[in-house]
């Protein structure tokens, strides 16, 4: 019977300290983000105010080292800075002059979440009432 409690207490404690899943799938997802990814979509909430259309042809570019900088397409005077991942979600800052010109003064933070080999990016610096988001693809490794 002490052995029976023993193996049992054992078992329990190394539930406490051991890797979890999401831990696994944070590292996948990691990994997953390095590359260049181009926007196709975007859904900015209510179509009264800000519209949802097709599927968007040229849309801007990030690309994301594996070291934490990143490169984007998306503001024409302010294009680099660096990137931080933690717990689904991720944060831009953007290493430029006039960066303070942007949106939260040159960071932006929002969720990030991978579906069917496209990148979501949800931004929590924004308020949309009926949510919103970017779908990017793949384009390079």
């Amino acid at each position: 019977m002490k052995s029976i409690i023993y193996l049992l207490g054992m078992c329990l404690s190394l539930s406490f300290f051991s890797c979890n899943k999401s831990d696994e799938l944070n590292d996948l997802n990691l990994e997953e983000l390095d590359g260049t990814w181009q926007l196709v979509y975007a859904d900015f909430g209510s179509e009264i105010y800000f519209g949802k259309g097709p599927l968007i042809e040229d849309g801007y570019i990030i690309s994301f080292d594996g070291s934490g900088n990143f490169t984007s397409t998306q503001f024409d005077d302010c294009q680099k800075g660096t990137y931080e991942v933690e717990e689904g979600y991720i944060t831009f800052t953007f290493d430029c002059p006039n960066s303070g010109n942007l949106l939260s003064s040159g960071i932006q933070k929002g969720n990030y979440s991978f579906d069917d080999g496209f990148l979501y990016l949800t931004p929590t610096y924004m308020v949309c009432i009926e949510g919103c988001y970017s779908q990017f693809k793949k384009i390079s490794d």
